[in-house]
């Protein structure tokens, strides 16, 4: 059991997108293993777990929000220095956050700020030259101590 407000969770494909195409666990036939993991985050009551996962030549942030149960979040970023995915805002991924994705070369920067039980993850996306092209915070969520 952690006390970390924030659990990180590194993935080389996308974790939660719906998209049943490119690199992603709902694809690929790992759908099963992806069920799993979110079985066991939900079984053991685990808040705050961010995936932070790439290799779709594309941006975006998936929420996956369930009645009574924590929220699970996917943070992609992707690419910095292959060619973008220009189709992506076409793929139906049932879990993305409107308007995150970015179809343009970028990287992501992942801050958390404030105090305990006031802190937050800011996620804030770039392009090459350092513009800012979108940011997106979450606020952590904290559970009754037992």
């Amino acid at each position: 059991s952690s006390y970390a407000t924030f659990k990180f969770v590194v993935l080389g494909g996308q974790f939660l997108s719906t998209s049943d195409v490119y690199e992603s666990y709902s694809n690929f036939g790992f759908d099963g293993e992806r069920k799993k993991i979110i079985r066991f985050i939900y079984e053991q009551d685990i808040h705050n777990v961010i995936f932070v996962t790439g290799d779709v030549h594309f941006s975006e942030i998936s929420v996956l929000r369930k009645k009574g149960k924590p929220d699970i979040i996917d943070i992609s970023s992707s690419p910095l220095n292959s060619s973008p995915n220009t189709n992506a805002i076409n793929q139906k991924n049932t879990l993305r956050v409107p308007g995150s994705v970015i179809m343009q070369r970028n990287f992501a920067e992942v801050s958390i700020t404030g105090s305990y039980k006031n802190r937050k993850v800011t996620v804030t996306y770039y392009d090459v030259n350092g513009k800012e092209l979108y940011k997106y915070e979450f606020k952590a969520w904290y559970p009754e101590r037992k």
